[in-house]
């Protein structure tokens, strides 16, 4: 999967989630919400993990480096 591709990914996961836990704020004891969520949780963490071990971190407090800061060194998620 390309860059662009993931990132789109990422972001249809990330709007999932999002219309998700607004669902489940004013339906709370919505089992099936909450095994949705889960699941599209799962999913999105997923995608992420492929995108940081590819192309870098999707934010700047996902840099794990022990020389020092590497945020620079990748194009950001919003650059072409």
């Amino acid at each position: 999967m390309d860059r662009d591709t993931l990132l789109r990914r990422l972001m249809e996961a990330d709007f999932a989630l999002h219309e998700t836990v607004l669902y489940l704020d004013t339906h709370p004891k919505c089992k099936r919400a909450y095994e949705n969520y889960k699941q599209m949780q799962k999913a999105r963490e997923e995608l992420a993990e492929q995108y940081r071990k590819r192309f870098g971190p999707l934010t700047y407090y996902e840099v794990r480096s022990t020389d020092g800061w590497n945020w620079t060194d990748y194009p950001w998620p919003w650059q072409n």
